[in-house]
């Protein structure tokens, strides 16, 4: 995956997300939306097949310093699942 950034001031930032799909664009959307400087979070892929996600940000303060908490707390609770998960792999070793 590459990131093209496309447009960057201190409160809105629109960046491309090079072959990637809803999956990544709309984790990040959501993910945004729980940080309460931020004003408007979205995304636009203009065709399915044809086209990368773009990710539009427009926050209160530092939209750029908003998008790295944002992927810091996702990195932070992806570890949290593969903790957990792991845990219940320990387990339930053996009923599969």
């Amino acid at each position: 995956m590459k990131v093209k950034v496309l447009e960057i001031k201190k409160n809105k930032l629109e960046i491309e997300l090079e072959g990637e799909t809803h999956t990544l664009a709309n984790l990040l959307r959501e993910a945004l939306h729980r940080d309460k400087d931020v004003k408007v979070a979205s995304y636009v892929i203009d065709h399915p097949y044809l086209s990368n996600p773009r990710l539009y940000l427009v926050c209160k303060e530092d939209a750029k310093e908003a998008l790295l908490r944002t992927i810091k707390s996702l990195r932070k609770q992806i570890k949290e699942f593969e903790k957990e998960f792991n845990n219940e792999l320990q387990k339930n070793r053996g009923k599969a």
